[in-house]
């Protein structure tokens, strides 16, 4: 019994783990829209038209962490020592038309 427990518990925290909007965005350009972006990934964080009509939306995707707790999770070397104390969080920035066709997409960091 114990361990079919563990097994369920194994199972449900691997199911958390997985991530929202880790599709293959190269793929998706000319294909996805606006709308299949916003249901897959939710609304965005921050959303700007450009003049040309586009719209650049942007999600986070990861949430910058403590580099103290990196290292002491993964290791590093005493020349980390003068990294900024926290990690940049990751954005993905995905560029619709005015259709809502998506154009493009990158990472950014903050």
């Amino acid at each position: 019994m114990a361990a079919i427990l563990w097994a369920a518990a194994a199972i449900a925290l691997l199911a958390g783990c997985q991530t929202t909007g880790s599709s293959d965005w190269e793929g998706r350009v000319g294909e996805a829209t606006y709308a299949d972006a916003v249901r897959e990934l939710g609304q965005p964080e921050r959303t700007v038209e450009l003049s040309d009509g586009s719209r650049v939306a942007q999600w986070l995707h990861r949430k910058g962490e403590d580099r103290l707790a990196h290292k002491i999770l993964y290791g590093g070397g005493p020349s980390d020592i003068k990294d900024e104390p926290r990690m940049s969080d990751k954005y993905l920035n995905l560029t619709f038309d005015q259709a809502g066709e998506l154009l493009s997409w990158r990472w950014s960091y903050k």
